[in-house]
């Protein structure tokens, strides 16, 4: 038998420094049999690694090596119970963010807003922090500790080697983006891009930079700001977002489309839609997604 454990609490006092924090339920279970790993990321679906592996009975682990230098980041921890036979996930668990029933709430009733109203199906690419090991091979200056250049084909201009050019692996979900205003510019390189609002929900917490592709229409845009709606610690919405539309051109345009997406959001009559996957490697061809 996998004992089991409750009342994860992350929290953070000091600047360079996050606990984290467990109790072991008190059952018959030997504890002593059993170990626990803690994985750390800067995002809720991928780029979990892992950072520490301790008696399950310690009930406390401080976390010394986080990025301490974007104050946009969100941290999120995963707590792997294991033993001989089997092991079980707890999390990801957010930097003191536990919702409660009213907080839950207010997001379904804004999922059901999104699911309603024609919001479009969006891909969210979310730029990839991580170790020094992570850093881009080819513009990041170790001496002088910057990016050489922006237009770096191997991380997107990110400084970061992630699994998809220095982002993490897209999210599909419903985005609620207003039109932009038509106006009639001359189009050169130094006219002012488009910008525009949207509005989501909670998954995934978006940060500045955050690139968001519209499906099927070559609009991309990058995430300027973002206004997190929270009623007592749990962000339940985002709202306002404000978006500047990328120039053609851009190597964010470069970043891939994925051959398998799972949808977090689907419209309320979800049909089948054909998500055309036309990367710079390989022949154009149409996935076919339920969303």
């Amino acid at each position: 038998m996998l004992p089991k454990i409750y009342d994860i609490y992350i929290a953070q006092q000091r600047f360079d420094s996050i606990v984290v924090g467990w109790k072991p339920a008190g059952t018959s279970i030997d504890i002593a049999a059993a170990t626990l790993t803690i994985q750390r990321s800067y995002v809720q679906n991928d780029g979990f690694e892992t950072i520490a592996t301790l008696p399950l009975s310690s009930m406390v682990y401080i976390d010394t090596t986080i990025n301490k230098q974007q104050k946009w980041l969100n941290i999120y921890y995963k707590l792997i119970v294991s033993n001989t036979t089997s092991s079980h996930t707890y999390g990801p668990e957010l930097l003191d963010a536990r919702a409660d029933l009213v907080d839950r709430q207010i997001t379904k009733n804004i999922n059901r807003y999104l699911q309603n109203n024609g919001s479009a199906p969006c891909l969210i690419y979310q730029q990839a922090y991580g170790s020094e090991v992570s850093r881009c091979p080819k513009c990041w200056d170790k001496e002088t500790q910057q990016v050489i250049y922006s237009n770096c084909t191997v991380c997107a201009g990110t400084s970061y080697v992630g699994t998809t050019k220095g982002y993490y692996h897209p999210i599909l979900t419903l985005v609620d983006i207003k039109p932009s205003p038509a106006t009639n510019q001359i189009e050169d390189t130094a006219q002012a891009p488009n910008q525009t609002e949207a509005r989501m929900a909670n998954y995934p917490i978006l940060r500045p930079n955050d690139i968001i592709r519209q499906i099927n229409d070559g609009v991309l845009w990058t995430v300027t700001g973002i206004t997190r709606q929270i009623k007592t610690r749990a962000v339940v919405s985002q709202d306002p977002i404000y978006l500047r539309q990328i120039k053609p051109g851009d190597i964010e345009f470069t970043l891939p489309v994925p051959t398998t997406i799972v949808p977090i959001l689907r419209r309320m009559r979800a049909r089948t839609e054909k998500i055309l996957i036309h990367n710079s490697s390989g022949t154009a061809q149409f996935l076919e997604v339920f969303v």
